[in-house]
């Protein structure tokens, strides 16, 4: 099975280049979809980059995914939600938007388990390794811990937490159905050889 990397695009974390300039980089380089995390500032600031982002993947045939706001995701065309453990509770979303994909992010067997009850069709589980690009982050889980996620599942995961081309390799051979990046690709010098590396640890 080959794990492709999917890239999570947060603004702050992609200064001082451009988000559509990181999002096209990733996109070069491979990145299986692309998906938009924005924490703050304006909602018209926000939509207006979503639309931007959205019209980049199309031409590009590649998925775009919103995170957090069903609103955004919706006014801006995206291929897909994916909500926290915060979020709009998924019954809310399907309802609200029964047409449009929501994954979830889950960090222990509680959260896995009750994803696995809902109608989502992917699930993220970490942080796999310690992350700085979310506060107040959960405890890193580890690779044995994914692993049992993974089991526990019976799915696929995309994992998810402080991935990058120091330990990519680590999650080789592991049941996933993508790794979703943040820093090891916006903060590197070059967002498309970054990828390209990413799909090579994985998948050597």
């Amino acid at each position: 099975m080959i794990v492709d990397p999917q890239q999570c695009i947060d603004p702050s974390s992609s200064r001082p280049r451009s988000p559509l300039e990181v999002a096209e980089g990733a996109i070069r380089g491979g990145a299986c979809a692309i998906q938009l995390r924005v924490k703050s500032g304006k909602d018209r600031n926000h939509l207006k980059l979503a639309e931007e982002m959205a019209a980049l993947c199309r031409t590009h045939e590649v998925p775009f995914i919103v995170n957090d706001r069903l609103d955004i995701a919706l006014a801006a065309g995206a291929d897909e939600l994916h909500l926290g453990q915060d979020d709009l509770p998924v019954a809310y979303a399907r309802r609200l938007a029964p047409h449009l994909p929501v994954g979830k992010s889950t960090h222990n067997e509680r959260e896995l388990l009750e994803a696995t009850r809902e109608d989502v069709q992917r699930i993220a589980f970490g942080p796999v390794f310690p992350t700085s690009s979310k506060a107040h982050a959960e405890p890193a889980v580890g690779v044995d811990g994914l692993r049992e996620a993974i089991e526990k599942a019976g799915r696929p995961l995309i994992a998810i937490g402080g991935i990058n081309q120091n330990n990519a390799a680590l999650l080789r051979g592991l049941n996933l159905e993508a790794v979703a990046v943040i820093s090891a690709v916006c903060a590197a010098p070059n967002p498309e050889d970054s990828v390209r590396q990413l799909h090579q640890l994985l998948n050597k």
